[in-house]
């Protein structure tokens, strides 16, 4: 029981939030934090150091003192957070100057109004657009282009070949179905007429000639044009 009062919420006088921060206020003695700066980074961090901060607030006793600290002079990090605090507390915090009690302390008023500076693109982008400029990749780009092009072009003669060759199947299939038609004319006229009448030579030929058909005797008689046809 003890340890579960411990862990929970209205526990504590005092808590100290010394959360994670860009460390920018840390520059005169750890120049490399310049090599990595970026506006970003503070953004990035701001919703992790309220989240911090607002569980801190809840392991408050009524009365408690809450101190939150960073290494950072964004105000991002610092007057944004506590204002955020401030607010989302509902006014079950208040902000306290302790600077008094504290001889020695130097120390000002946070910001009221600031400026949030955001990057346009991030470093990584940066430099990755510095790399497409460069003269290799410039040449490597040209090669890709050419490529795709070629490419591009070796497809749509593929497709017209595809396609002409589509439409000369489709003509030799009309042809051979109009001669289909034909037969088809002769056979079922024989059919009705051979469902009354005899047939004969002479009456097919009489009839073949009576629905504009032309009879022959032999191949050899037919025309070199249709000949091609029936081969």
């Amino acid at each position: 029981k003890g340890q579960e009062k411990l862990n929970g919420e209205g526990t504590f006088d005092r808590v100290l939030c010394d959360v994670p921060c860009s460390g920018d206020g840390t520059t005169r003695k750890n120049p490399g934090i310049w090599k990595k700066f970026s506006q970003l980074g503070a953004l990035a961090l701001h919703p992790l150091q309220l989240g911090i901060a607002l569980k801190g607030a809840r392991l408050l006793r009524v009365g408690g003192l809450l101190c939150y600290s960073t290494c950072s002079m964004n105000p991002v990090e610092n007057e944004a957070v506590v204002a955020e605090i401030l607010r989302s507390s509902g006014g079950a915090l208040e902000l306290v100057d302790k600077r008094p009690e504290m001889a020695g302390l130097k120390a000002r008023p946070g910001w009221v109004y600031w400026k949030v500076l955001k990057d346009r693109r991030s470093r990584k982008e940066i430099k990755n657009q510095q790399n497409k400029n460069k003269p290799k990749m410039l040449e490597k780009r040209k090669q890709w282009a050419q490529a795709k092009q070629a490419k591009s072009e070796t497809t749509e003669q593929n497709e017209d070949e595809k396609n002409e060759e589509v439409e000369n199947g489709d003509a030799e299939a009309a042809a051979t179905q109009g001669e289909e038609a034909d037969s088809d004319l002769l056979v079922s006229a024989a059919e009705e007429k051979g469902s009354s009448v005899a047939w004969d030579e002479k009456s097919a030929l009489e009839y073949a000639n009576s629905v504009g058909l032309t009879m022959f005797n032999s191949f050899e008689e037919v025309p070199e044009e249709q000949q091609r046809k029936v081969r």
